[in-house]
């Protein structure tokens, strides 16, 4: 009834390597879910190339100071201000 399907490219190398973990620990009794976290954990991702990166640490050496000026009010600004005053002033409650 059900035919198989065949997995996704990008699956398969996960696949083959949880598999393989399965066939170390086949006789110790351990559930599948156990497997998949001793498979996660001895999983490398990517290529299998033998070239060896390197992380270098950069040192922090600038410093950086930021000065934030006011702006000025402008004339409209400044009269749009006293109207509102005005017209909260107007309030009785």
């Amino acid at each position: 009834m059900g035919s198989k399907r065949k997995l996704p490219s990008r699956l398969q190398p996960w696949h083959n390597h949880v598999m393989e973990t399965m066939k170390k620990h086949k006789g110790s009794g351990k559930s599948f879910k156990q497997i998949l976290k001793i498979a996660k954990k001895t999983y490398k991702k990517g290529s299998s190339s033998k070239s060896v990166s390197k992380k270098v640490k950069v040192p922090r050496t600038v410093d950086i100071n930021i000065n934030i000026k006011k702006k000025k009010r402008t004339k409209k600004a400044k009269k749009k201000k006293a109207s509102r005053k005005k017209k909260n002033s107007s309030r009785w409650f």
